[in-house]
């Protein structure tokens, strides 16, 4: 599990994968709390969502009236699949360094 959870946090700690909601991130001692997530969750499956639907639409492989059910279904799929897996390790870093903080 050890090796996992720093796989993960390795990953969330990458600037890029933040692009462009960078001021997202907290710090390192703090938890990705669950509304944290899903401001992240709108905000990426938005961002994703809307330019996957136009992408998809004008190639015509999905009707234009289904656009809008692209960016909320990523959202969707985004905090499920983040909320317990990324967070999970994320917020076990936050604990173990707040925890050093505290006895410091």
């Amino acid at each position: 599990m050890d090796s996992l959870e720093r796989s993960l946090n390795w990953l969330t700690d990458m600037d890029w994968g933040w692009w462009p909601f960078l001021r997202l991130r907290p710090a390192k001692h703090e938890p990705l709390t669950t509304a944290r997530v899903a401001l992240m969750s709108l905000s990426f499956g938005m961002f994703y969502g809307i330019a996957v639907g136009v992408i998809m639409a004008g190639r015509g492989r999905l009707p234009w009236t289904n656009v809008p059910v692209i960016p909320f279904t990523l959202a969707a799929f985004f905090f499920v699949g983040y909320r317990f897996t990324f967070a999970v390790a994320w917020n076990a870093r936050a604990e173990r360094l707040a925890k050093s903080k505290a006895t410091a």
